[in-house]
């Protein structure tokens, strides 16, 4: 039997799909492109091509079915199924995090939902799911979870994973030493990955330097 669990999927309200019925090709086309394509596929998920095909081949088919009224509703969809099975690595990770002292993360997207854990100002989050007023968030963990939208911003923070890494004055192993920051510190990102492989990252104290971007999660 289908584990169907972790299929982000499922966890986009069936009133929204409903909603979809006898809409206008472009008004179904923009909705996609706003809310059902929001859909971020996890690194592992990238790097399984038959757990992608069968989570878009899906969704594809659960929006096949709200469309039969006629052969352009239909033709609309085929198309928006056809583009959506474009290889994975189209599709940018996106990332934000958390904008007050403490959020709280539930099972579901409600504050009646059973709640998980706290997570701090400035960590570092990958959205999942965007349905405006929660969003549906993975850990750098893996964990999965859901969280109020205006608890998230969209400032670029990283978080360290290496037991210990160099902070350095330019974007050169042999540059100066200014820092070592331990596991789990929070980092501002100041700059993307360059293809040299070093971001520009601040600290809260405001030491401002270069890391290796392997050392780093959330970028």
């Amino acid at each position: 039997m289908r584990n169907l669990t972790n299929n982000p999927l499922n966890m986009w309200p069936r009133k929204q799909i409903s909603a979809l019925r006898g809409s206008h090709p472009l008004a179904v086309y923009s909705t996609l492109s706003r809310s059902v394509l929001s859909v971020r596929l996890s690194r592992a998920n990238q790097n399984n091509t038959a757990t992608t095909m069968s989570v878009q081949l899906d969704l594809a088919r659960r929006l096949f079915l709200c469309f039969k009224s006629s052969w352009r509703q239909t033709l609309v969809v085929s198309f928006t199924a056809l583009w959506m099975l474009l290889p994975v690595h189209a599709i940018a990770l996106e990332f934000r995090s958390v904008a007050i002292n403490k959020a709280i993360l539930y099972d579901a997207p409600s504050t009646e939902a059973q709640k998980l854990y706290v997570i701090g100002n400035g960590y570092p989050v990958e959205v999942i799911v965007n349905l405006g007023e929660w969003i549906k968030i993975r850990d750098h963990f893996g964990t999965l979870s859901w969280i109020q939208g205006k608890q998230l911003s969209t400032k670029r923070m990283a978080l360290v994973v290496s037991d210990k890494t160099d902070l350095k004055q330019s974007e050169e192993d042999s540059a100066a030493l200014l820092a070592t920051f331990e596991k789990d510190v929070v980092v501002e990102v100041l700059s993307g990955a360059a293809k040299s492989g070093w971001v520009k990252v601040k600290h809260r104290d405001g030491l401002t330097g270069f890391v290796r971007n392997t050392a780093l999660w959330g970028i």
